[in-house]
């Protein structure tokens, strides 16, 4: 998928897994985009999930402390010295958080634009 994405949209593409931004921020790399799909589950929601998620998926990849929010909190803090002057942000969230995250975001960037919503209407 990563290979076709790359051919698709004719640019090369640097996919990196890395504990958040640490190793970004080791090495003062700029980007003009960045695209993330945090943990952003509250733990209080746990048992409102799939058995099928949960027994899938890593906790470490869904549940996030502060409601939720937390991954968010730090990535706000951290953005702003990991994006050129132009540039592009696009966070996945749960689909009760949009307000939160967009007050979050926006204390640090003037420009946030809000969420979008997925399919059934709910944002993402």
């Amino acid at each position: 998928m990563r290979k076709k994405n790359s051919e698709i949209l004719e640019t090369e593409i640097e996919y990196v897994e890395t504990d958040l931004v640490t190793l970004f921020l080791e090495e003062k790399r700029t980007f003009d985009m960045i695209l993330a799909n945090p943990p952003y589950i509250a733990e209080a929601e746990r048992a409102e999930m799939s058995d099928y998620v949960l027994k899938n998926e890593p906790d470490l990849a869904l549940f996030a402390e502060n409601d939720g929010l937390a991954i968010y909190e730090r990535l706000a803090i951290d953005l702003p010295h990991l994006v050129n002057e132009t540039f592009w942000i696009g966070l996945e969230i749960g689909y009760a958080q949009g307000e939160a995250v967009q007050k979050i975001i926006s204390k640090k960037f003037s420009t946030s634009r809000g969420s979008y919503p997925q399919r059934y209407e709910q944002e993402r």
